[in-house]
């Protein structure tokens, strides 16, 4: 089943967000990016098998924009995160990188059987 929800996810709005059991969770929201998907781990208590990410290849390692409520992305601003920032997140909830798009742009994360 494919479930698509259009709002404007904020993080004082993740906990009203229907989050059913899913095997790949990708996220890309041009800019808060990696504190709407930490929030979304630590409320809804999921970890799907295979996580997607967009990175933010042009930043300093373990770089994270601060959460700015209603950001929208324009060119030349700054967003989201780094790689090194979504491996510090997601490597202790049991996930590896595994890959990485030749552009720069996608990560994907595998989760470790348990």
């Amino acid at each position: 089943t494919v479930t698509f929800q259009h709002v404007q996810v904020e993080l004082d709005n993740v906990e009203s967000l229907t989050m059913p059991y899913c095997v790949v969770f990708s996220i890309d929201i041009d800019g808060n990016d990696y504190w709407i998907l930490e929030r979304i781990f630590a409320t809804h208590a999921i970890l799907p098998a295979i996580v997607v990410v967009e990175y933010n290849a042009q930043v300093e390692p373990h770089w994270i924009m601060a959460y700015t409520p209603g950001y929208r992305w324009q060119p030349g601003m700054p967003f989201g995160a780094s790689l090194a920032a979504y491996r510090k997140l997601l490597e202790p909830m049991g996930y590896k990188l595994a890959h990485t798009s030749w552009k720069q742009v996608n990560a994907f994360f595998i989760r470790e059987p348990q």
